[in-house]
């Protein structure tokens, strides 16, 4: 039996004693906390993991690639429209490779939800954000066909390129023939989503409609379901045996055609208890589940990964649950909410605490960070701050921390938000003219990007090194330094979060060493040198915004 296994032998034991669909013993429909489903269900589109099921998969992956992978995350709908509908397509994508790996230096894309959906346009204003899926085994026709998702991923692989997808199973389209039947009671579905006889006060989100009445079921016992995010999107019933093992099927069958691993979507919201709407020990339990499918590649050598979207910020010990624990893990990958709006914080304030916080406690964690994505979560770089220093010092921190970064499509060159609101303001397409001229000019923000993406490559120590901070004796506190170690290699990161020129800054620190060493400057102005003596590093010259790198040998 495997590490996880105990959590599927206790629910299908639930399973045996409640199933909606056990047969004539059966006395009552389940309730709505009722555990049901047939636990001999089988997906019509049943995918197993077998060797020959799987196609495009790469070779060669170590089992921890993620941890040392820079990822490109793309807006489908926006990235790069290759027939000239307006809409961008996974054929523009697979164009694009060459610009992903060599002009920007990333080697991880992620895509957005590439399913077929229900609000369907490739208009450029419309947001085609593609999470109200219609049907989990199809392609969004405004995207290609099947051929091109493949197409896609044995290109990508060729060049070294690794692909994950959002998977969204929390809720479905309304327009998904799942949730149809299920309004009609038909074909064995009228539990795969949350129907109660009454509105209840669930509201994970803050919203107040989070419960709403069927026009088919309108006469019906159960007339209400539930859509935590909206009337359009309902969400399914992961208390159902079939619904969990459906959704599983979902992963198997996308894995087995060559993607690289998943990112989840919502992951707080999947199943309700009567005391908790989010975040519950049964949503653990199924990730836990969940977790197992991923893992069963690497057994074929394949290895895969899981990363989830649990949007919490302030509170680590919330957001790190979604670890699991040793016995159960769940996500290899954690998005790091903080992270992003620290660096930011810092530029802004001039103040480096938060900064130095946020790195504190996020040391040691698998954590993916950004600093910004296809939500409302903050501006894109080029929107936040009007200068290039600001600009490529917020790269810098996303880059030169031991962590996994995803740069958002466009930040790259300065792609700037455009003038709308809410999400659509992140989710158009770039300007490829631009981007052109910049891939030209050694000393753009593009290049830039591939220059601390180069630097990361070389120094292992800024992808998995152990953490440390270094204070500065500087009566300023806009200058944040930490130390970053593996394996005998030492790097020093100081960054000046400030708009001051500082002629020479003493940094001291317990963990910097006594002897006398060589800093040998990787990154930093011409004029800029260290000296490290009695256990203080003397700067001669630490510019406005700007970041210095270090290594450090005795």
């Amino acid at each position: 039996m495997t590490k996880n296994s105990i959590f599927t032998v206790i629910i299908i034991a639930m399973f045996a004693v409640t199933s909606c669909d056990s047969g004539p013993q059966t006395k009552k429909a389940p309730g709505l906390y009722d555990w049901c489903g047939n636990v001999k269900y089988k997906s019509p589109y049943d995918s197993q993991t077998t060797e020959k099921n799987l196609k495009n998969q790469m070779i060669g992956l170590a089992a921890d690639w993620y941890q040392n992978a820079q990822f490109y995350h793309i807006w489908v709908k926006a990235f790069a429209d290759s027939d000239g509908d307006g809409c961008g397509d996974l054929k523009g994508i697979t164009q694009k490779l060459t610009y992903i790996k060599d002009t920007v230096g990333c080697d991880a894309i992620w895509l957005s939800p590439i399913f077929d959906c229900d609000s369907k346009s490739i208009q450029p204003q419309d947001n085609m954000h593609g999470y109200d899926i219609v049907n989990y085994y199809d392609v969004n026709p405004c995207f290609g066909t099947m051929d091109d998702v493949e197409e896609l991923l044995r290109e990508a692989h060729k060049v070294g390129i690794k692909v994950i997808f959002d998977f969204v199973p929390n809720h479905t389209s309304s327009k998904n023939q799942w949730f149809i039947d299920s309004s009609k009671r038909m074909n064995k579905k009228e539990n795969w989503y949350l129907w109660n006889k009454e509105q209840l006060p669930w509201n994970p989100m803050g919203s107040k409609y989070t419960w709403h009445k069927s026009k088919i079921r309108s006469q019906d016992a159960q007339p209400f379901y539930y859509g935590a995010f909206w009337s359009g999107m309902p969400d399914l019933n992961f208390r159902n045996y079939e619904v969990r093992e459906e959704m599983k099927n979902v992963i198997r069958f996308w894995l087995n055609k060559g993607f690289d691993g998943i990112r989840v979507d919502a992951v707080r919201y999947l199943i309700e208890t009567q005391n908790a709407v989010k975040d519950t020990k049964e949503t653990h339990q199924y990730f836990a589940e969940m977790r197992e499918v991923v893992d069963k590649y690497s057994e074929f050598g394949y290895p895969k990964f899981m990363v989830c979207e649990a949007w919490i910020e302030n509170n680590r010990a919330e957001m790190d649950e979604y670890f699991g624990t040793d016995k159960a893990p769940e996500f290899h990958m954690v998005f790091d909410f903080d992270a992003g709006k620290s660096i930011y914080n810092a530029l802004n304030s001039g103040t480096t605490s938060a900064f130095i916080d946020e790195l504190k406690i996020s040391s040691g964690k698998v954590y993916g960070s950004f600093l910004n994505n296809h939500d409302n979560y903050q501006k894109r770089p080029a929107s936040e701050f009007s200068d290039v220093q600001r600009q490529q010092l917020s790269a810098a921190a996303l880059l030169l921390r031991p962590q996994i970064p995803f740069i958002y499509f466009g930040n790259e060159y300065g792609q700037k938000n455009h003038a709308v609101s809410g999400d659509m303001q992140y989710r158009y397409a770039p300007d490829w003219a631009e981007i052109e001229k910049q891939a030209k000019d050694d000393n753009s923000l593009l290049a830039y990007h591939k220059m601390l993406i180069s630097v990361r490559n070389q120094y292992p120590a800024l992808k998995t090194g152990d953490f440390s901070v270094v204070q500065s004796v500087s009566e300023n506190n806009s200058i944040a330094a930490y130390m970053l170690e593996k394996e005998g290699e030492r790097l020093l990161c100081i960054f000046n979060f400030s708009d001051k020129n500082y002629t020479t800054v003493t940094l001291n620190a317990d963990n910097l060493p006594t002897e006398n060493a060589l800093c040998k400057k990787i990154m930093g102005s011409d004029g800029a040198s260290a000296s490290l003596n009695n256990g203080k590093v003397t700067l001669s010259e630490l510019p406005a915004y700007e970041v210095q790198l270090y290594a450090i040998t005795l």
